[in-house]
């Protein structure tokens, strides 16, 4: 599915969403400045539950053909958003992000010191620990195309013990958060976000 997805919208706050499919689809968003994230666009997929052990492949390509000039004003981030053990609301899920395309925002959490290369591409990785952890992977260069390679961040991060495989795959998300604009408005499109997710054995 496709979501406008304006969770955290204010006064001023302002979203249109045009898709024809989750390979298809753009963003036209106007936030005012300050606060947290105002809304996530995103497409959505919904596993059910299957534990991590269980899975060979789990990538999340994506592609966006129109992204907005960073500029002093703005704040926001082109990221994956994928869920563990429950999604956002339920009791206890655990958060992993993958930030790909950044702008004067920055993740919950702190600095880990740790770094991996995934793929020719490297992420520093922050972390929000506690009963509903989050754990975000920020790329140290923007790309705007490529894929997320979800197995192998969740093989790091269950290798570092922030949790374990037998943790549940239960949704994808691939989209921008947006905090602000100062006003203006600014356009996302994206032409591929899509999934591709392989069973062992099958």
């Amino acid at each position: 599915v496709v979501n406008n997805n304006m969770w955290g919208e204010v006064t001023g706050s302002a979203q249109t969403l045009t898709a024809s499919s989750a390979n298809d689809w753009s963003i036209t968003g106007s936030e005012p400045s300050g606060g947290g994230v105002k809304s996530y666009p995103d497409s959505q997929e919904n596993i059910s539950g299957p534990p991590l052990h269980t899975i060979q492949t789990i990538d999340q390509n994506f592609t966006l053909t129109a992204v907005p000039t960073c500029n002093a004003s703005s704040s926001w981030e082109v990221a994956a958003d994928d869920w563990l053990n429950g999604v956002a609301g339920s009791p206890h899920p655990i958060e992993i992000m993958v930030w790909e395309d950044t702008c004067h925002q920055y993740p919950a959490g702190s600095n880990t010191g740790h770094t991996i290369t995934i793929n020719g591409q490297t992420f520093d990785l922050y972390a929000k620990t506690g009963t509903d952890p989050t754990y975000s992977l920020v790329s140290t260069t923007n790309v705007t195309s490529g894929t997320v390679h979800l197995i192998d961040t969740v093989n790091w991060l269950e290798g570092l013990g922030y949790f374990s495989s037998t943790a549940a795959l239960e949704q994808l998300n691939m989209g921008e958060e947006i905090v602000s604009t100062n006003g203006a408005k600014l356009k996302w499109t994206f032409d591929k976000s899509s999934n591709n997710i392989v069973y062992h054995g099958g």
